[in-house]
């Protein structure tokens, strides 16, 4: 299941920004190694078991934002906040919804793309800081007026 992979690896890894620690937990390169080994480490479960279990883990993840919203949280591309890292994750999760409901012969359109769209831009761009980072998420607010979501799915190669 490539959303409870995703969810493994990028959210439940570390809280090490809780405790000082803002190394990113692995390098942007060995993400498909995590991604794999991750599923590897699941126990055997049914696809409606494994839907539940990711439920239960996303509703307590948006607790622990809510009460860490401003924390450092390292990732591969660099430290951003818990908040910004969350728009990254917003969008692997309706990606993976994408992909599930193509797999089933459907659709999944988010109810916000260009949200979604300026929330991963926006954590991206905190990485570089300065004049890159303002500029860039003013190009992304002009960008995500276009088919963000299409966008989106084209950054993650899928369209």
């Amino acid at each position: 299941m490539l959303v409870r992979s995703a969810f493994l690896v990028t959210v439940d890894a570390k809280t090490a920004g809780l405790a000082g620690n803002c190394d990113p937990v692995f390098p942007i390169a060995a993400l498909d190694a995590e991604t794999v080994a991750a599923l590897a480490a699941l126990p055997a479960g049914s696809g409606p078991a494994r839907i539940d279990e990711f439920r239960a883990s996303a509703l307590a993840y948006a607790v622990r934002l809510g009460e860490h919203w401003d924390a450092p949280f390292a990732y591969p591309r660099g430290v951003v906040t818990a908040g910004l890292h969350a728009g990254v994750a917003a969008v692997e999760w309706h990606v993976h919804a994408w992909d599930l409901a193509q797999a089933a012969g459907g659709d999944h359109q988010p109810a916000d793309p260009a949200g979604l769209f300026l929330a991963a831009a926006r954590c991206q761009l905190a990485v570089a800081g300065g004049l890159r980072e303002r500029a860039g998420v003013q190009a992304a607010r002009v960008a995500a007026r276009r088919e963000p979501w299409r966008q989106l799915l084209g950054r993650m190669g899928r369209v």
